[in-house]
């Protein structure tokens, strides 16, 4: 015997499918619940549509774990410095402290090269201005069409220079996502849980295309068990770490 609790919700849910002269029954013998059976809506009528958010990004959470790191990181004078450089990675605060800068993502330290300071120097004289103001795809600085083919040769490859990881990847995961450089036909992308934030934040954008699916941080046996379930597969992942 099931509770009125229980019938009430039998009910409710199967009034689509039954007679209506059956409803009408069931009402009657759940009074108390006469309004609520009325205020069902209508065959046909159009329901508001369910949204699911935050299925691959949650900026709103992102601040509220990050948020007081970061005030004590900048309480701390830890963060939010503006330096100038003493020596190859030796920099100067605001506060007039002194330190070696170790977290930089330069890895050949390249930054620092006389070589290429002088000739990015030379360059900006040549041409004039710092950059064509407009997309790159337009029109850009020959020295710029120069630099990408000398990064292509080495690599057999057809390089693209942006301006950060972050650029990159806004540009390439779409793309990567939608099949346009698989031949139309797009892969299901695995992020790397521990993929960096460049191309984490790219996962909604990706999801609007194909499937995405994150990962455990260098779950090679998760990874092995979808490529053999998916035809095609984008593992997105840091090559460093």
């Amino acid at each position: 015997m099931f509770k009125r609790k229980s019938e009430s919700r039998i009910i409710l849910f199967l009034q689509e499918k039954i007679p209506r002269k059956t409803q009408s029954i069931s009402c009657r013998s759940l009074p108390s619940h006469r309004n609520k059976l009325k205020a069902q809506p209508q065959h046909g009528a159009v329901q508001p549509m369910k949204i699911n958010r935050n299925l691959h990004t949650n900026y709103k959470n992102m601040i509220t774990l990050a948020e007081d790191d970061w005030n004590t990181s900048q309480h701390s004078k830890l963060s939010d410095l503006n330096v100038e450089v003493t020596d190859t990675n030796h920099l100067k605060d605001q506060y007039g402290r002194y330190f070696h800068h170790f977290c930089t993502t330069s890895y050949l330290g390249l930054d620092y090269s006389p070589a290429l300071l002088e000739g990015a120097v030379r360059e900006i004289r040549n041409a004039k201005t710092l950059r064509i103001a407009n997309s790159k795809n337009r029109c850009k600085l020959n020295a710029l069409d120069h630099y990408e083919s000398a990064l292509s040769d080495p690599f057999n490859c057809h390089a693209l220079a942006t301006l950060s990881c972050s650029a990159a990847s806004s540009g390439i995961l779409p793309l990567l996502a939608a099949g346009v450089l698989t031949g139309n036909q797009a892969p299901t992308m695995v992020f790397d849980k521990h993929a960096h934030y460049s191309m984490n934040h790219i996962k909604a954008a990706c999801a609007d295309e194909t499937e995405v699916i994150t990962t455990p941080h260098n779950d090679m046996n998760q990874l092995e068990a979808l490529c053999k379930k998916h035809k095609r597969i984008a593992y997105i992942a840091d090559g460093f770490l």
